[in-house]
């Protein structure tokens, strides 16, 4: 029996490289969505297999892309995140309105989600959100 970790990386894993030059994460809302821009690449990507990340249908696994905290910029709509859980060690900041989990960080950097190897995408708790800027390749 095969068991589904995540749809990026259950039919093996692509070396990204190394040239991603950033892009945007945007919330699910039509009205006023949250963007958040990512500058250049990500250092690593990992699978969380924790209760909090967002995992697609069927996975066991969520993949997420890490990038330092100065890379990152809240563009729009910034007064709409919350944090999730304010006693996880990591924050999740979430779209008030649509649930979309758009980052998250500990003290030194910030933890994307990613909804496939071949895109940078935020956390989502019914869905990836819609993104721009696509990477061509996974990341390291």
């Amino acid at each position: 029996m095969t068991v589904a970790l995540h749809p990026s990386i259950d039919n093996g894993i692509k070396q990204g490289t190394g040239h991603f030059a950033g892009g945007t994460l945007v919330c699910k809302c039509s009205d006023r969505p949250v963007k958040v821009a990512v500058k250049g690449d990500v250092a690593h990507n990992h699978a969380c297999g924790c209760t909090k990340c967002w995992k697609p249908q069927g996975a066991n696994f969520s993949v997420v892309a890490v990038v330092p905290r100065q890379n990152v910029t809240v563009l729009e709509n910034g007064d709409k995140l919350q944090i999730v859980d304010a006693s996880a060690a990591i924050q999740r900041h979430a779209c008030k309105a649509c649930g979309t989990h758009c980052m998250a960080g500990s003290r030194t950097r910030i933890i994307r989600s990613t909804g496939s190897t071949s895109s940078i995408r935020s956390c989502s708790r019914s869905r990836a959100p819609r993104h721009h800027n696509s990477p061509p390749s996974s990341r390291r």
